[in-house]
């Protein structure tokens, strides 16, 4: 039998100034939503504009979530996991 993970939530920011969104991706109708990363903007449509760009040119949905009202429990801190956030995080594959 798995061992259950223990995660902890997270409660440092990862933005250095301004407000950060967590995008989400919908490649097409049948699939599900998946995270593909953060983007940093001034309003959710300014956001939006930048994850298409970034993430999901393509995409038949994108959601952006405002990071601070998101949740996060994690069995590290992101302080803990290797590399720069920026240079460790998945593309729009979810690959690293």
């Amino acid at each position: 039998m798995a061992k259950k993970t223990d995660r902890a939530p997270e409660n440092g920011s990862r933005s250095t100034d301004g407000r950060r969104f967590e995008v989400f991706v919908r490649e097409a109708e049948a699939d599900p939503l998946r995270h593909v990363g953060t983007v940093e903007a001034p309003t959710p449509d300014a956001a939006h504009e930048e994850a298409g760009a970034l993430f999901a040119r393509y995409a038949r949905d994108i959601w952006v979530c405002p990071a601070d009202e998101t949740h996060r429990y994690a069995a590290e801190s992101l302080a803990d996991r290797r590399g720069d956030i920026g240079d460790n995080a998945p593309d729009a594959g979810g690959r690293r």
